[in-house]
């Protein structure tokens, strides 16, 4: 008998209850539109922003203009936004890193084990 897609995602009960939004982030996560990119800056003047990826994939900083991310690794982002930001700011240290993450909220029904809802952080 063939098994079906998906069946040991829901056969045991979680092992935590933490929110999603507390799970680390694998450095291959694919960033898209929705996610949220922390940004610090500081040097001569310090910059705190959360930042969410637009629709079109980007992330605007002021002074800076809007940089591409959606597509990127979870890796590739510090390198990519500190490369943008060293055209305008000189002598400056920068942290990136990922807030909030897009998800998809399934809802298991029918004759399943353990259904309701689960919360599942998107895959790209």
């Amino acid at each position: 008998m063939p098994s079906v897609f998906g069946r040991d995602l829901f056969q045991k009960a979680p092992s935590t209850f933490a929110p999603a939004n507390q799970i680390p982030v694998t450095n291959n996560y694919i960033v898209g539109p929705g996610d949220e990119v922390l940004l610090r800056l500081w040097g001569p003047e310090s910059f705190n922003s959360q930042l969410t990826v637009d629709t079109g994939g980007s992330i605007y900083i002021p002074k800076v203009d809007a940089i591409h991310v959606a597509g990127m690794r979870a890796d590739q982002l510090q390198d990519q936004i500190s490369a943008e930001v060293n055209h305008t700011y000189r002598n400056y240290r920068i942290s990136v890193s990922l807030g909030q993450l897009r998800s998809i909220q399934v809802y298991v029904v029918g004759e399943a084990r353990r259904g309701g809802q689960a919360l599942l952080l998107s895959a790209h």
